[in-house]
């Protein structure tokens, strides 16, 4: 007889997980909503932002970030 996997409790854990989910949700796969939500940069708030820099080019971004109420990471993915 063969002895068994060291990490055999292991593999059907993940196997009786799997089958609970799929009779919680009738499917395998992921909820709708998981994963990072998709960044989307709204044609106004480039506006917002090209009317700041062409008024005063040397003022820093995250300054601009906090009059305009995004965050700074935001106002960098815009410029």
């Amino acid at each position: 007889m063969v002895e068994a996997h060291p990490k055999r409790s292991a593999i059907l854990h993940l196997y009786t997980d799997i089958i609970k989910r799929f009779k919680k949700l009738g499917t395998t796969s992921d909820r709708p909503g998981r994963g990072r939500k998709p960044t989307v940069i709204v044609p106004s708030l480039v506006n917002k932002v090209r009317c700041r820099i062409w008024r005063n080019p040397r003022r820093s971004m995250r300054k601009m970030a906090e009059d305009i109420g995004v965050s700074a990471s935001s106002m960098r993915r815009v410029v």
